[in-house]
């Protein structure tokens, strides 16, 4: 399982790789990225025929590229329909609308509230699993 993290917060960045290690997952398994072009790069880069699951972990509110215009590329590419990849919206914003849109987006699989809890990614790695 490969995890990709886009968020522009270093502390959210460095408290979720601690979380997913504390919860069974290798850190050189762990990519992050601050920015969202630079992690649509990288995406872009990836096999379609993903040889394992890839979790991707994208905020909302990011500086240039924010998450909205990263999953309107996002979607563009023939890897983000694939049933190993898994994207999950993790947001500061608590507001309902938020929320309901990213919902409403047929690659995202959940969205979850900043700060990430141990339980809250126990709750993640459990959807992945039981999804494949």
């Amino acid at each position: 399982m490969h995890f990709i993290i886009i968020d522009d917060d270093e502390v959210f960045q460095f408290t979720t790789k601690r979380l997913l290690e504390k919860s069974g997952v290798k850190e050189d398994s762990i990519r992050s990225f601050f920015s969202a072009e630079d992690a649509l790069g990288y995406c872009k880069a990836l096999p379609v025929s993903n040889t394992g699951q890839t979790v991707i972990l994208l905020d909302i509110n990011l500086p240039g590229m924010d998450g909205w215009a990263f999953l309107e590329e996002w979607q563009t590419l023939p890897i983000a329909h694939e049933s190993s990849l898994f994207l999950f919206m993790i947001s500061s914003s608590i507001h309902k609308e938020d929320r309901n849109k990213a919902l409403a987006i047929d690659v995202i699989r959940d969205y979850y509230t900043k700060p990430l809890t141990l339980e809250a990614i126990k709750q993640l790695l459990a959807k992945v699993t039981d999804n494949h």
